[in-house]
């Protein structure tokens, strides 16, 4: 007899508690029930069954059997609809929400060139900069940039982007540009409002980590509207590269701390903790994994541009008193 077809019909009188509930659910005979119980129990040489004429219960052994083949039973039956489900094209929604600044710059392309691939696919996307509680409002994916916290849900590292403190060359040329993270001090730095300490910035060199509290006239909790404050010329800021790459190979923003490392971010996936991932959410993560790798192509600026250091800041007494006039 088939031993899988066995293990689901014990499962299905022991959850029931009777061979003739389990025989209708089945859609078999009792007989042929009977039969695949002995033939089970045969198999692994103990009773699992303790039989009366009001019911059936499960031996002590039996109970530690069900679990298991409860679970061995459901796990395979997942793989197998997996593996059917992965020869077809991914189709259905996908509900996903994102970080607004990433979402507009990246996950937008990525997302046009996913549906070109797979066109039955539909994309139902939030972006927002606020926690969101993806298994409470029924996300599949969340994309989400830096520290994670502790949690029950699964990440899936997509890629990471550097942190770089970033100056528009206007403002260089009227406050220069600190040599060191000590000299940020003196000047206009703007803050992102959800880092998890938005005026502390970390730099490391030759080893040593620095950490300098910095002052500005704004704190805001979007990274365009930042990015645009820096390249009108309103001070410095720490911007992750998928922002602020664009502009610092075309020569609109300069990396003020060039030779020091300012830090970097990763940018995962996240999901719910299930036993199984649907095939269209499966072929989505997947697709995000090849297109931005480890090495992500925000990060490009870096090599194309030419390692200048910026004009030394005049006098850090003249800049902190020009700073001070514009808050």
């Amino acid at each position: 007899m088939d031993t899988l077809i066995s293990f689901k019909v014990f499962l299905a009188v022991a959850g029931a508690g009777s061979f003739a509930a389990a025989a209708d659910r089945l859609e078999l005979s009792r007989a042929v029930v009977s039969k695949h119980i002995k033939h089970l129990e045969e198999r692994v040489g103990t009773r699992l069954l303790e039989r009366t004429t009001r019911r059936v219960a499960l031996t002590e052994l039996g109970r530690a059997f069900y679990e298991r083949a409860q679970r061995a039973v459901g796990e395979l039956d997942e793989a197998m609809l997996e593996a059917g489900q992965s020869t077809a094209a991914p189709r259905g929604r996908i509900r996903i929400t994102s970080a607004l600044s990433f979402g507009l710059r990246h996950l937008s392309h990525a997302i046009s060139a996913y549906l070109s691939r797979y066109p039955e696919v539909k994309i139902e996307l939030e972006l927002s900069d606020r926690f969101i509680d993806i298994g409470e409002e029924g996300f599949d994916l969340a994309i989400r940039i830096g520290t994670l916290d502790e949690s029950s849900l699964i990440a899936r590292k997509l890629a990471t982007t550097r942190l770089v403190a970033c100056a528009s060359p206007a403002y260089i040329k009227q406050h220069g540009a600190p040599r060191t993270p000590q000299e940020l001090r003196e000047h206009n730095c703007l803050t992102y409002s959800y880092n998890p300490r938005p005026k502390f910035w970390s730099f490391r060199r030759g080893g040593q980590e620095q950490t300098v509290q910095v002052e500005g006239c704004v704190q805001v909790n979007n990274g365009d509207l930042l990015q645009q404050l820096v390249r009108d010329g309103h001070g410095i800021a720490l911007l992750p590269a998928f922002l602020a790459g664009a502009d610092l190979e075309a020569g609109r923003l300069v990396d003020v701390l060039r030779e020091y490392d300012e830090g970097e971010l990763g940018i995962y996936a996240v999901y719910t903790n299930r036993k199984y991932m649907p095939a269209k959410v499966r072929s989505f993560l997947n697709f995000l994994v090849e297109r931005f790798g480890d090495s992500a192509y925000w990060e490009d600026w870096s090599a194309k541009t030419k390692v200048a250091a910026p004009p030394r800041a005049r006098v850090a007494k003249a800049a902190r008193t020009s700073t001070a006039r514009k808050r």
